[in-house]
């Protein structure tokens, strides 16, 4: 694989070493500060596909979250789903198709809070 980068060609060792940073200062954090949870598999109603997710901690304490789904890459039921986990909640809500055209293929969703407080997504 050829990197068409002018940095990358003339600085190999510079993306290693970037990279190599950015693991010890992962490995710096306190492991009891990261949260992992399954949020929906396989056997969600929203098919066997699933990818690109984005979440966004909104600033009322909820996490919302977004992803592309649907039984394959381009198949008709192909969707943007989102679900919310309200804040203090154990649970999140169902996924509910939030973006979908049948004859277009939507995905790659993109979350964002601006600072009015209103949510944006964006997605191709």
């Amino acid at each position: 694989m050829k990197i068409n980068s002018k940095f990358a060609n003339q600085c190999p060792w510079g993306i290693f070493a970037v990279s190599l940073l950015s693991c010890m200062m992962f490995n710096l954090l306190d492991a009891q500060s990261m949260h992992v949870e399954k949020v929906f598999g396989p056997e969600t109603d929203t098919g066997q596909y699933k990818h690109p997710s984005s979440f966004e901690y909104l600033d009322n304490g909820d996490f919302f979250l977004v992803y592309y789904g649907g039984k394959g890459e381009y198949a008709w039921d192909t969707a943007v789903f989102g679900s919310r986990k309200v804040k203090g909640s154990d649970s999140w809500s169902a996924p509910v198709a939030i973006a979908q055209n049948p004859f277009q293929s939507m995905g790659n969703p993109v979350l964002w809070q601006a600072p009015d407080g209103r949510v944006w997504l964006f997605f191709v």
